[in-house]
């Protein structure tokens, strides 16, 4: 989800449940760090069964969806997020036909990154977090650049997809 505000008010970072805790959490970011804008943009990435089953309680609209994020936001910063708020875009993976979420399902036994990972024909190769032949470093950024390395070396050698 995406938020554009009138004035900023956040942190940089906002995680709803530390790293410690364990498990999958959600977050809030400053999305426009870094970019040349003079908008305040604020990101919440929303992963996992629990934290979709929570913000969707109320059913799967992009405006329900939205109504979490706000009361969610106006608790942390009395009221200033529905104060502030200009325009909203919303994403919804797990709506998307074919595609039905934002991460891979790496905890699913029929999950299998090499194989999904083959290339096609010797000319079609791919890259990204869904594809990484090491398991542990799917669902995450550094899997998905380490992919792209692994499949340009692929790519190069006319060999196939290894893990080194």
């Amino acid at each position: 989800m995406f938020f554009e505000f009138k004035e900023k008010f956040y942190p940089h970072m906002l995680m709803m449940k530390p790293f410690s805790a364990g498990g999958v959490f959600h977050m809030y970011f400053d999305d426009s760090v870094g970019k040349e804008t003079q908008k305040h943009i604020m990101c919440c990435v929303l992963a996992g069964n629990e934290n979709y089953a929570e913000a969707t309680k109320n059913g799967d609209s992009d405006e329900n969806l939205k109504d979490f994020a706000m009361k969610e936001l106006d608790g942390m910063f009395d009221s200033k997020a529905s104060k502030n708020l200009i325009s909203y875009i919303i994403q919804n993976w797990t709506t998307e036909e074919y595609i039905w979420g934002g991460l891979p399902d790496c905890g699913n036994k029929h999950f299998d990154p090499v194989k999904l990972a083959k290339p096609v024909a010797g000319k079609v190769f791919f890259g990204g977090d869904a594809f990484n032949p090491v398991k542990h470093n799917n669902e995450y950024v550094q899997g998905a650049c380490e992919t792209s390395y692994i499949a340009v070396k692929a790519m190069l050698s006319g060999k196939r997809l290894e893990t080194e």
